[in-house]
């Protein structure tokens, strides 16, 4: 090797290595090898082939100078290729005019060489396992066959190849696992929940079966109502599930936050009374309309004062309130120090309860699917929609308790998602 090639294949192996460490994915990364490969060992045509024991052909990984139609369809036959003779054998192959009787015992590939004046195969391994080749051809007649001194080069930039392809394998495997074990959780979250509810179903057709056979209506009606509420339970976790599965924009509208927070009491009116809970809201003058996806909004709210309500053993209080955000206090509540789009006016809608409180460790995983305190009475994903659809409106919710102070949930709602303008995703806060 000359002193300039000497010194091209140091830039090249360089910019391989800065490649390596960049944010470009698989295919950007293996074409910048195979384009500094092909440069530095003046190769005409080139290809970066990965290897499958289970398939007769061979996927290309990167390709340059090949005729459209071979890159268009993406593989190569396996069989009588240059690339089989080095993955059998193990080792890397100079095809020229020394060599080429070697790998003519094939008719077809043979017929592939007779256009070849010179080129390179070696294979790309991987924790001692051949993963593929890189291969490399030379077609014009002013360039020298390869050598052994232009193999060893090749090698060096195809352990790079290898080590590129290792590592993306190993970060697919990675997140395959990380997806089964969260689909896992998440059939395992929603069999539990189902389960129950059945018990409840089973429960309340066995009551009105037994009022049936003694003629008591006060049972049967007791039944009734127990089958009526496993009836709501499933509803809410197919729409909790609608709502934690898919991404939508808020439909914003002018809505009314006193007949919001109104609509919401009227929902949970009969279970307040059954425990003595009172409801208040209060609401100052210049946040009494806000820019929100109405139902949305009502979801989350409704997924607050029910869990208050539960929170509470008997007798206390849920207040509901909302206030403008400070225009000070807007960045911070936002996004700390990120600096955000202008997302007009933000309010500040609590709900405070005088329960029990969350225990410290609880406050890390509340948000998580599936976690619930209230055993078989919830679905677990109330406050995983309740932030879901809060961050889409380009908000966050914040979060204070004291064990046998009670809690406050806070819902920081902007008229205009500053993600638009920023791609800002606020963070649930606990304090």
């Amino acid at each position: 090797m000359t002193s300039n090639e000497s010194t091209s294949f140091y830039e090249s192996l360089f910019e391989i290595c800065q490649a390596m460490v960049s944010p470009l994915g698989l295919d950007a990364v293996l074409k910048t090898i195979l384009d500094l490969a092909t440069k530095t060992l003046h190769a005409d045509a080139g290809s970066i082939l990965l290897y499958d024991a289970k398939s007769e052909n061979l996927k290309m990984l990167a390709a340059k100078g090949l005729p459209p139609g071979v890159i268009q369809r993406g593989h190569i036959s396996r069989k009588g290729s240059i690339a089989e003779w080095v993955i059998e054998h193990n080792e890397p192959l100079v095809v020229n005019s020394e060599a080429i009787d070697r790998i003519r015992k094939n008719d077809s590939q043979g017929e592939r060489v007779e256009a070849i004046r010179s080129a390179l195969c070696v294979p790309l391994r991987a924790k001692g396992e051949i993963i593929g080749t890189l291969n490399l051809n030379r077609y014009r007649n002013s360039e020298q066959p390869y050598s052994d001194a232009d193999l060893h080069t090749v090698m060096i930039l195809a352990s790079q190849a290898a080590v590129v392809i290792e590592n993306a394998r190993l970060q697919d495997e990675s997140v395959r696992q990380v997806h089964l074990a969260a689909i896992g959780q998440t059939v395992a979250g929603i069999s539990h929940c189902i389960k129950n509810m059945l018990t409840g179903l089973r429960g309340g057709l066995g009551l009105i079966e037994m009022a049936g056979q003694n003629t008591n209506w006060d049972l049967h009606a007791k039944g009734a109502g127990v089958l009526r509420r496993n009836i709501d339970r499933i509803s809410l976790l197919v729409l909790d599930m609608l709502d934690y599965s898919r991404e939508r924009r808020p439909s914003r509208q002018a809505t009314s936050v006193e007949t919001l927070i109104d609509d919401v009491f009227d929902t949970v009116r009969y279970k307040c009374e059954q425990k003595s809970v009172r409801l208040e809201r209060e609401v100052a003058p210049d946040a009494s309309r806000i820019q929100v996806d109405t139902d949305q909004v009502f979801r989350c709210l409704l997924n607050l004062v029910e869990n208050a309500i539960d929170a509470i053993p008997n007798e206390g209080c849920v207040k509901v309130r909302c206030a403008p955000v400070p225009d000070k206090e807007i960045a911070s509540e936002l996004g700390g120090a990120i600096e955000i789009g202008d997302p007009g006016s933000v309010v500040r809608l609590t709900v405070e309860d005088s329960g029990e409180g969350i225990l410290p460790e609880n406050l890390q995983t509340i948000f998580e699917p599936f976690f619930s305190t209230k055993a078989s009475k919830g679905t677990g994903l109330g406050l995983a929609c309740t932030r879901k659809i809060v961050e889409e409106h380009g908000g966050c919710v914040r979060v204070e308790s004291e064990i046998g102070q009670g809690t406050r949930f806070h819902l920081i709602l902007p008229e205009r998602s500053p993600n638009d303008a920023g791609e800002l995703r606020p963070q649930t806060v606990e304090s």
